[in-house]
């Protein structure tokens, strides 16, 4: 006959450690951002020929124009946003004109050609994200002669 010898201890029944249950995470999508920016022309800094100044300003949503990138927004910076409204040059220059025409300064409203020498914009990253994101218009000012 065969006999079973189990260990005993003097104390307490041995336990058996049992693992805590962890909940598995659900994997999240992350949500889309935006690849492309809408910008729209708020303010002209101007310098005339005679060296006085002028402010020409615009309803952005009126002037406004995508930027379309080759990564999302919020992997961008503020130099990739002005490269990007720098190649809306010519549009941008256009609505200069066409401002300056009704401008109350005559010596404005003669001007043929303005150049534009910077780009403004005055949001931080996370503002123009949030602004991208709900499909928004950042506004931009630009300053020139």
């Amino acid at each position: 006959m065969l006999c079973r010898i189990s260990r005993i201890s003097a104390g307490t029944p041995e336990k058996k450690e049992e693992k805590p249950v962890v909940p598995v995470p659900i994997p999240r999508t992350r949500k889309p951002t935006a690849d492309h920016v809408k910008f729209g022309l708020k303010e002209a800094s101007l310098i005339l020929p005679s060296g006085a100044r002028a402010s020409l300003h615009f309803d952005p949503k009126n002037t406004s124009f995508t930027i379309h990138l080759d990564k999302p927004v919020t992997e961008s910076s503020l130099d990739d946003f002005r490269r990007g409204i720098a190649k809306h040059k010519e549009e941008i220059q256009e609505q200069l004109l066409k401002a300056s025409k009704t401008s109350e300064l005559e010596e404005a409203r003669e001007v043929k050609e303005w150049i534009m020498k910077e780009i403004f914009v005055p949001q931080t990253l996370e503002e123009i994200v949030e602004i991208a994101n709900k499909d928004g218009v950042v506004p931009f000012t630009v300053s020139g002669k």
